[in-house]
């Protein structure tokens, strides 16, 4: 974008700010602020100015600001300034917004995020620029750039988001080609209400309708945005978090918007058979899942639906392609809609395929039903179809598997396992208490089975005192005994886990424990240990010589402290710990202890990551002061920062986020087949695992 401020747009800018009285030092701010770099010092701005006063240069001689003049090329606005250049040129001057508000403006992609008190605006080229509301003001990012705005009223902090969104909707001659609203659930108790009352009082201010052609909507404000789309331009719409339609009888239904839609997705499971009949078949393209449960649990039958469902569809003037996944549909059910195409509309008897003519035109409408889904494609020669169809468009599989297209299931022979149990002599060698339980609750052959066979404990204990009820046996102990106690033994993964439902002290589980660890002779050859197990003494545990020779350590201990972390836990070469949060009863700062980790994670050479994850999260505050501090190593700090070992020319990574501090030393290695964490969640929405299995 250098194209747009050349010496003559810059002086433009610089003329209007002396005249609004800016220092020298205020302008240098304001034209860096516009545009997004140093283009002139403050000794020089001062030098200008002194030119101005003395009258040698006089913008009122021009014709028109040299700004203005090049944004009116033809052409020139839509196809060289992006969303970001347009908010920042909206604010140089009365002249240059009113311009920009007359002028097209086309977007790809605009999205809308918002989470637990924070709200995320991007668009095209990278931008992206994110509010979160903190005690005391807003925290705005932008490519790397921080700001704190101070402000206590909540009020307040949502018109200065707003102020921002409405900049960019507000636009008369905007065109969108895809509008995302998501609500990004990060945890049960979130607090959401700023997010959405930005979005309520923004789409409710909105005086004309958007011209958006793809709306994917993950909020609970549907109604009021789909209001708020200019029926005659929207034609997609992709819902990715409506569990009920209970309400678009009253809401939806009856809009334009949604009687004028092509193309519809929708992410979650439908429930009423009879409300996809009568408001879901006028699509073009239609993706929809139905969860068969419903009707079941009504005393419906699926069978009677889905027939209706289909005469429907094949009546459809529009209908280009058409699926819906059944979930949880009966092999009963299944078979019987077969039966019922079978004698009608295929002219197969043993097949899952029919084709009958479409209504409007000389093609025809294939039609397969599997156990997992029905398709209807129009086989059409006219092809008269938009780019916004093909998009979404899916070609029928060819082959579809045995699994998904049989009903019927064969008969089994005479039970296997209740064979096997017959064998002489195997309950009494394999089969132990806890197995025989699990066994008689399968099925009644087995269980019957079971209560045949001989059953030899040499000791049951039944004991209860009132508080506790314990019930063992001897052999349990020896079994355990003799798989520890062999001295060849090599165990990879060892798991110990202490599933306590009740305070009382101690239970059985951990006094076997014990006691069968006091008995072992030799030190076990463990290569990894699991071990779970609450309110266990730490007392001197990290002096052990097993403690300080650790290599890999993960780690859930909801009470640990940062304090603990830097005392006893940077020697591992590779760590991941999860805590509860990163606050404690000390008052030391965040800061200062997050400086010590570093400090401490510089003398381990052998280094390879170490992951602090916690439930409550950083504060934004502390964030600042963190990114701020670490600007001393990387200026850019987006969003890995490097910083030097001492007298090495090796690296320490870093990243802070909300709720994770993660560094990567100098032995890290990335996995061949790492993958991003995502970023964004649309392509989650496309296919489940069933159509890429068809595709292969």
């Amino acid at each position: 974008m250098e194209q747009v401020y050349n010496q003559d747009a810059i002086n433009g800018i610089l003329y209007f700010l002396h005249s609004k009285k800016f220092s020298p030092f205020d302008a240098h701010g304001e034209l860096m602020d516009t545009v997004g770099k140093e283009v002139m010092s403050v000794e020089e701005i001062e030098e200008f100015y002194e030119k101005i006063e003395r009258g040698e240069y006089n913008l009122k001689q021009k014709k028109e600001v040299t700004l203005e003049r090049i944004l009116k090329l033809p052409n020139f606005v839509p196809k060289y300034v992006n969303v970001e250049t347009r908010l920042r040129l909206r604010k140089t001057s009365f002249g240059i917004r009113d311009f920009l508000d007359n002028e097209t403006y086309n977007i790809d992609k605009l999205t809308y995020e918002y989470g637990s008190d924070y709200i995320k605006i991007s668009g095209d080229e990278a931008f992206a620029v994110k509010y979160e509301n903190i005690d005391g003001g807003i925290l705005m990012r932008n490519n790397g750039n921080l700001q704190l705005i101070q402000e206590k009223s909540e009020d307040k902090k949502i018109g200065i988001v707003q102020s921002d969104l409405m900049a960019i909707l507000r636009h008369e001659k905007l065109r969108i080609q895809i509008l995302k609203l998501q609500k990004r659930l990060t945890s049960d108790d979130g607090n959401y209400e700023f997010g959405e009352d930005v979005l309520k009082r923004a789409f409710s201010q909105l005086i004309q309708q958007l011209k958006v052609r793809k709306l994917i909507s993950g909020t609970d404000e549907l109604v009021l945005v789909m209001t708020k789309m200019d029926p005659s331009y929207l034609q997609s719409l992709r819902l990715t978090e409506v569990h009920t339609t209970n309400y678009f009888k009253e809401t939806i239904y009856g809009l334009p918007q949604w009687k004028n839609l092509k193309i519809m997705h929708v992410n979650n499971n439908l429930s009423s058979v009879r409300d996809i009949i009568e408001n879901w078949t006028h699509f073009r393209v239609a993706r929809l899942k139905f969860d068969c449960l419903r009707v079941i649990l009504k005393n419906e039958f699926v069978h009677d639906g889905v027939i209706e469902l289909i005469k429907k569809l094949r009546g459809s003037p529009n209908l280009r392609q058409y699926r819906i996944q059944l979930h949880r549909i009966s092999v009963a059910e299944y078979n019987k809609i077969l039966e019922t195409l079978r004698t009608g509309i295929f002219t197969n008897k043993k097949s899952n395929l029919g084709n009958f003519e479409y209504p409007r035109s000389s093609g025809t409408v294939e039609m397969v039903v599997t156990r997992k889904s029905i398709w209807f494609e129009e086989q059409s020669v006219s092809g008269d179809w938009s780019e916004e169809e093909d998009e979404d468009y899916e070609t029928m599989p060819q082959n579809f598997s045995q699994e998904d297209l049989n009903g019927e299931v064969e008969e089994k022979p005479e039970m296997t396992m209740a064979k096997v149990f017959n064998v002489p002599g195997f309950a009494e060698q394999y089969l132990d208490i806890p197995t025989r339980l699990r066994l008689r609750k399968t099925c009644k052959t087995i269980r019957e089975v079971v209560n045949e066979m001989p059953l030899c404990i040499d000791c049951f204990r039944y004991k209860c005192n009132g508080q506790f009820l314990e019930i063992s046996t001897n052999k349990d102990f020896k079994d355990l005994m003799a798989i520890l106690c062999s001295e060849k033994l090599r165990i990879d993964t060892l798991e110990i886990e202490d599933d306590r439902t009740s305070g009382w002290e101690p239970p059985i589980g951990l006094r076997a424990l014990r006691n069968t660890f006091n008995q072992v002779p030799n030190k076990l050859k463990i290569t990894n240990l699991e071990y779970c197990v609450l309110d266990e003494s730490e007392e001197d545990f990290y002096n052990l010589e097993q403690w300080k020779r650790l290599k890999t350590l993960n780690l859930q201990s909801p009470g640990l402290a940062l304090s603990d972390i830097i005392k006893f836990f940077t020697h591992v070469e590779n760590s991941h710990l999860e805590i509860h949060s990163f606050y404690g009863v000390n008052e030391i700062s965040k800061h200062d202890e997050v400086m010590q980790i570093i400090e401490k994670l510089l003398q381990n050479p052998n280094l390879e990551q170490f992951i602090i994850e916690a439930s409550y999260g950083l504060k934004s505050l502390d964030i600042a002061y963190i990114d701020a501090s670490l600007r001393q190593y990387d200026v850019n700090c987006d969003p890995w920062v490097d910083i030097p070992y001492p007298d090495s020319d090796k690296k320490l990574m870093m990243w802070v986020e909300t709720n994770k501090i993660w560094f990567k030393g100098p032995c890290f290695v990335e996995e061949e087949d790492s993958s991003d964490e995502d970023e964004d969640e649309e392509e989650t929405e496309d296919e489940d695992e069933e159509d890429d299995r068809m595709r292969d």
